[in-house]
C-alpha cells in the first residue's frame, strides 16, 4: 500500500499545488482547519522517532462566491503557526480574509506571514465558534439566567445552553 500512496503522491503532489495556487490567488476569502488524524504513514515514522503518532490533516477551501468550489489537504506533524506561513505563504492580493475555528496559531501565523512577506489577511471565525465566547461574555456578565429566561423555546437560539455541545451553563440560583 506505500508503493501505491507514493506512486499516486508522486503523479498527483504537482496537480494539488496547482489547486493549493488557484485556491490561494483567485479567492478573497478561504477557510482553514485542521484535525487531528492518525495517518499510517506519519505515525510509523513517528513512533520510531519516540513521537506522538497523530498528526495534523490541514484543510484550505475557498468559498462559496468562487467560480470552481475546491479544497486541498495536507498532512503535516503539528498545529504549530509555521505550517499556516507554509500554506498561506503563496497567497495572492486578492485573498482578504482567512476564516478559522479561531485556535491562536491562526494569529500568530497571520501575523507571521505579514512580517516575512507583507501579506496582510484579516482573520475571522466560523460562526459556529462565536458561541463559546458569547456564553463566557453572558454568563461572566450575569446575562445567562435572563438570556435562556427570556428566548422562547421555540426559537432556535432558544435552546442556546444545549447547543452549546455538552457544556452545561452555571445559571445563578
Amino acid at each position: 500500500m506505500s508503493g501505491v500512496n507514493a506512486l499516486v503522491r508522486y503523479f498527483l503532489h504537482p496537480v494539488t499545488e496547482v489547486t493549493r495556487g488557484d485556491i490561494l490567488k483567485h479567492s478573497a476569502a478561504v477557510l482553514m482547519v485542521e484535525s487531528t488524524q492518525l495517518v499510517r504513514e506519519a505515525a510509523r515514522r513517528k513512533k520510531k522517532e519516540g513521537k506522538r503518532r497523530k498528526s495534523q490533516i490541514w484543510t484550505l477551501c475557498n468559498g462559496r462566491g468562487a467560480d470552481i468550489r475546491t479544497s486541498w489537504l495536507t498532512v503535516r506533524d503539528t498545529r504549530a503557526a509555521g505550517n499556516i506561513v507554509g500554506i498561506l505563504s503563496e497567497a495572492g492580493r486578492r485573498l482578504e480574509y482567512l476564516v478559522s475555528d479561531g485556535y491562536s496559531a491562526y494569529g500568530s501565523g497571520l501575523a507571521e506571514l505579514e512580517k516575512k512577506f507583507g501579506i496582510r489577511i484579516k482573520s475571522a471565525r466560523y460562526l459556529s465558534h462565536a458561541r463559546m465566547p458569547l456564553h463566557r461574555f453572558l454568563d461572566s456578565a450575569g446575562f445567562l439566567k435572563t438570556y435562556c429566561e427570556l428566548l422562547p423555546e421555540c426559537s432556535s437560539m432558544g435552546d442556546f445552553a444545549r447547543s452549546l455541545g455538552g457544556i452545561q451553563p452555571k445559571l445563578p440560583a
